[in-house]
């Protein structure tokens, strides 16, 4: 039955050009050919501890853990007889490598943008025994700052079984979060979310943060979730053994039914999605030519025209962009006194070892500068980047809220004029790469001094060459900083603006195709009752 059902939807998407839904029958069909284990994958956003909470289930440090967005990499957990580890790489080959080099491959750090082309990495643990039957898979970080992290979850996405969302304590839910959610919702029966840090509150907080959490999902998703209080700390076993108990080990005993009920409802959500499209056309190619006419500009018409969308779009992405610069120079100036505390103290010890001529003592000022400020910029960066995407995160909320204005708009135009459900298909918009910083020096004296600076008695005039160091650096901090902000705004901006054009062709894709439906000529009525009545039938 599950068969006949996909070749009859996959048929209909073929037939009538039901582009927008080939990401979701593809993983459905996935999930119904590979069924050995119920994956259950932990999304989130980057550092909300997803690493960190498999780490614990395992009861060892397998994955790698860090301040910075560190996964990058899909990755498979399983029991298995013997711990280890294959490595999948795009040219189809594979690699089989001891627990302790994972890191090696699916770490940013170890691994920057995916160069070795690793498409994913199994890992087979004997102390999962406790939950065989399962998968657990380990997504890179939604809304990091890297981009194909970003990317390569959101295409794993529907193929997701169970899902945890992870979502730390502080803050507890956002925008983002709640998004996710909306669209995992098109895609399993079985979502928790996973409130992570628990630690960091007391238990009276905690209590009031799980009915926070309910409340706000329950408002914007209409819906009741699972809230379960998890922390990886050893003192917090109490937590740990309540959700193996209340949520991994049910799981583990209904892995059949858990994986029938999450294949019936992929497929049943994949089957409503396809009607209501094929109904669509359907009442199109039986309208007159006027009839099809007034309905397209019923349902489509000024509300829903392209080009008011798209300057919307770009009202907000020029308000968000214009936002940036300010901001960020704002968070690194707060850094300047400590910054230029730090480098003095450093000059201060290294101008103690330092001898020569004044073009000696020059250059190697001018190394120091150079290595210092990088690594204090580079640093710096890294620190702070969590906070200088806060306005590409603004934009992101905005643009995600515009998207599904416009998704309903449409839903709702299309109820009035033809009483036929339109599911939407979530977007959710991506960020990008923040390029590293560059940091410039401006040479201390100009070239003709250098050539006097043989004749220059430094043991007489070494005070004031020591004091003319000290006092450039102010300076040379108040330049980089706001060279490191200028790189930073082009940054976040090129991606506002990346992420303006994602949702402008998002809108169009989904307009062609409702307008092309809605265009649907009267020879293809048959074949469209035929579909519908194939679809209703299952």
């Amino acid at each position: 039955m599950n068969t006949d059902l996909l070749r009859s939807v996959r048929k209909s998407i073929n037939e009538f050009g039901l582009n927008a839904l080939r990401p979701n029958l593809e993983a459905t069909a996935d999930f119904l050919n590979n069924s050995q284990y119920v994956p259950v994958a932990v999304f989130g956003r980057f550092k909300a501890g997803k690493s960190s909470f498999i780490n614990t289930l395992v009861k060892q440090q397998i994955l790698p853990v860090g301040v910075v967005p560190v996964t990058a990499i899909i990755t498979k957990l399983r029991f298995g007889p013997e711990d280890k580890a294959v490595i999948h790489f795009f040219n189809e080959s594979s690699r089989t490598v001891p627990i302790n080099e994972i890191s090696t491959y699916v770490s940013e750090k170890e691994n920057p943008e995916n160069k070795k082309k690793v498409v994913e990495v199994d890992i087979e643990l004997s102390s999962l025994k406790y939950c065989e039957g399962l998968e657990f898979i380990d997504t890179p970080g939604l809304g990091s700052v890297f981009r194909h992290n970003t990317n390569t979850t959101l295409n794993w996405l529907p193929r997701v079984g169970v899902a945890l969302v992870a979502v730390s304590v502080d803050p507890p839910l956002s925008e983002h979060d709640v998004a996710l959610i909306r669209e995992l919702q098109r895609l399993t029966p079985r979502i928790a979310v996973l409130l992570t840090k628990a630690d960091l509150v007391s238990a009276a907080q905690l209590s009031q943060i799980i009915d926070y959490t309910k409340l706000q999902l329950r408002k914007e998703l209409n819906n009741e979730f699972e809230v379960w209080p998890f922390s990886t700390l050893e003192g917090q076993s109490s937590l740990q053994q309540n959700f193996i108990s209340e949520v991994l080990k049910p799981l583990v005993r209904r892995k059949d039914s858990e994986a029938e009920n999450i294949k019936e409802f992929k497929l049943n959500s994949l089957r409503d999605e396809c009607l209501g499209l094929l109904k669509l056309a359907l009442n199109a190619s039986q309208s007159s030519d006027d009839t099809r006419a007034r309905l397209r500009t019923q349902i489509i018409g000024e509300k829903n025209n392209f080009y008011a969308i798209r300057d919307e779009f770009q009202m907000l992405a020029r308000e968000h962009s214009g936002r940036t610069r300010p901001f960020i120079f704002t968070k690194l100036l707060a850094s300047k006194e400590d910054l230029e505390s730090t480098l003095n103290a450093d000059l201060k010890a290294h101008l103690k070892e330092w001898r020569g001529s004044l073009w000696a003592l020059s250059r190697q000022f001018e190394t120091w500068l150079e290595e210092s400020f990088h690594r204090e910029m580079s640093a710096l960066s890294i620190d702070q980047s969590g906070t200088f995407i806060k306005p590409l995160k603004d934009f992101q909320s905005s643009i995600s809220r515009a998207v599904q204005g416009f998704q309903l708009r449409l839903a709702s135009s299309v109820k009035a004029a033809l009483n036929i459900d339109l599911k939407s298909i979530e977007f959710i918009a991506d960020i990008k790469v923040p390029a590293s910083p560059d940091v410039s020096f401006s040479r201390l004296f100009d070239s003709h001094i250098d050539i006097l600076s043989f004749m220059i008695p430094v043991f007489i005039f070494r005070p004031l060459i020591e004091r003319h160091f000290i006092n450039s650096l102010r300076p040379e901090i108040e330049k980089n900083l706001s060279r490191l902000a200028s790189q930073w705004t082009e940054t976040i901006n090129r991606a506002i603006f990346s992420m303006q054009a994602e949702a402008e062709k998002f809108v169009k894709d989904q307009l062609k195709m409702v307008d092309g439906l809605l265009n649907t000529s009267a020879s293809a009525t048959a074949r469209l009752i035929e579909a519908i009545n194939v679809l209703d039938a299952r």
